[in-house]
This record gives structure tokens, C-alpha cells and sequence, in this order.
């Protein structure tokens, strides 16, 4: 993809965009608030009407101090919706950002976890991965395992599914009591391995070398996620923290999913 594109959009917002074919990519990099949203829309506006099959706004350098800005997004997607065989799709949010997109713009915009993965879904190419908002409330292992089930079913992992589910409800269990924050939940599938992650919004206190450490007591469940999964980790994010771990897939039958201690974070 060549560079089409780059100017400001206000003076603490700016937009480049590269254009293959019928899709367009745009980066919105700087800080979005009420004096540059104005200007972002009209440059997300221009770039519709020039007549891509599919936008995709990259927020992956995006900071929003005011989430009630991202109505912006859900607008610009029912603009793009009034042109025919048109659409506009949402990559890379920060996790405060995805959780305004849930709840403020429309269930039908579309949101992905990078430009890759949107791209790929343009392609429609089965999807590899599946994300969910899951909020710390008393059902949140329940929506877990259900974005669960929907990945396994979709990618034929129905061999897995137990312990994957078992898996993300330790997880999540363990943000709900900890974090107390908004999570992300997404399930990726790879060559490989199927690998369950849990974003929430506090930063890693985990640093542990076994299910014996001092730690473990605190964190209730990572001893079954130390059990059943084939490694496992945790690593900071600018908002927060990532846990993951990571199933052999079913299709990789030579292999065993218990844990490599070396695996350990």
C-alpha cells in the first residue's frame, strides 16, 4: 500500500492515509477532543466520497481523554452505510476506547484488534480471532465462555473446548476479583495453537515461577490455567495488562498441552 495522503487534521491531530484498489486505510495519530473531532470528520468524509469499497480507521495512535468523542466513529460508519456496497470499520482501540465503541456507537460497527485482522476480514477470510468487551459483573465467565464456544465451533477445535473454557473463566475470574476493570477477551487461532488472552486495565503483578509460589494464593485459578494449558504468560500494555495462555490445537495431534515451565513468565 502506497502512502496517498498525510496532513493535519487540528494541531494535535493528524491523518495519513494509503489507498490500494477499494480499500483505504486511515491513521488518526494524536488526541482526539471536541475542537479536532470537527476536522477528523470532515478528512473521514473526503475519504469516503472518494469512493473506497472499505475505510478502515487505524486508532492505534489515537488518544481520546473524552470517550463520548467516539460517537464520532459510529457517525461516520452510518455515513459510509448511505453509499451503497460502502463501509467504514474500526482497527486497533485503545481498551478505553473499545469499551466507549460498545456501548455509545452502533452493535453493527465493525472493530478489530489490528489493520491486519481487518484486512483479512475484508478479504473474508475466516476470522482469526474473536474479541469480546466483557465489563466485571457477575456473568462475566459465562460471556467468556460463550466467545469460547463461538471460536471452537467456527474453527472445528470442538476437542479443546472444555479446557479452553475452563481456561478463560480462571482468567476472567481472576480480573473480576483483581482489576475490577473492563476487559477484553479474545481468542486467536494460529498454525498451531488456539491462545486465550484477558486485557483488563491494571498493570502485572504477576511475576511467578510455579503454582508453589508465594503469589498463587492470591491469584485463585492459575493453578488450572497452570495445569491445563500448554504455556502461559503475562506482559503490560500502556493501559493495563495482557494474561494469556496458549492450547495445542486439536489438528496437532503429536503434541501435549502441558505446561513447559520454561513457558513461564
Amino acid at each position: 500500500m502506497g502512502s496517498d495522503a498525510s496532513y493535519p487534521v487540528r494541531s494535535r491531530l493528524t491523518a495519513s492515509v494509503e489507498r490500494n484498489g477499494q480499500v483505504a486505510v486511515m491513521r488518526l495519530e494524536g488526541t482526539l477532543t471536541r475542537s479536532s473531532a470537527p476536522g477528523a470528520r470532515l478528512s473521514i468524509l473526503k475519504w469516503l466520497a472518494d469512493g473506497p469499497r472499505v475505510l478502515v480507521l487505524d486508532l492505534s495512535r489515537l488518544t481520546v481523554p473524552d470517550t463520548a468523542s467516539v460517537t464520532l466513529f459510529g457517525a461516520m460508519a452510518d455515513a459510509a452505510m448511505t453509499r451503497p456496497g460502502q463501509e467504514l470499520v474500526v482497527a486497533a482501540p485503545s481498551l478505553s476506547v473499545l469499551a466507549a465503541l460498545e456501548r455509545l456507537s452502533p452493535r453493527w460497527l465493525r472493530v478489530f484488534d489490528s489493520v491486519v485482522d481487518a484486512l483479512d476480514a475484508i478479504d473474508g477470510l475466516v476470522p482469526r480471532r474473536f474479541r469480546e468487551l466483557v465489563p466485571p459483573w457477575s456473568g462475566a465467565q459465562w460471556q467468556a465462555r460463550r466467545l469460547v464456544d463461538q471460536a471452537c465451533a467456527t474453527w472445528g477445535m470442538d476437542d479443546i473446548v472444555d479446557p479452553a473454557r475452563s481456561i478463560v473463566s480462571a482468567l476472567v475470574g481472576n480480573a473480576v476479583r483483581h482489576a475490577r476493570t473492563d476487559m477484553i477477551v479474545t481468542l486467536t487461532q494460529t498454525s498451531r495453537y488456539l491462545l486465550i488472552s484477558v486485557r483488563d486495565g491494571t498493570r502485572a503483578d504477576l511475576a511467578l515461577s510455579g503454582p508453589d509460589h508465594p503469589g498463587f494464593p492470591g491469584h485463585r485459578g492459575l493453578v488450572l490455567v497452570h495445569e491445563l494449558s500448554r504455556e502461559w504468560g503475562v506482559h503490560d500494555v500502556p493501559d493495563g495488562k495482557i494474561v494469556w495462555a496458549s492450547l495445542r490445537r486439536p489438528d496437532q495431534a503429536s503434541g501435549s498441552n502441558k505446561i513447559n515451565p520454561s513457558g513461564w513468565a
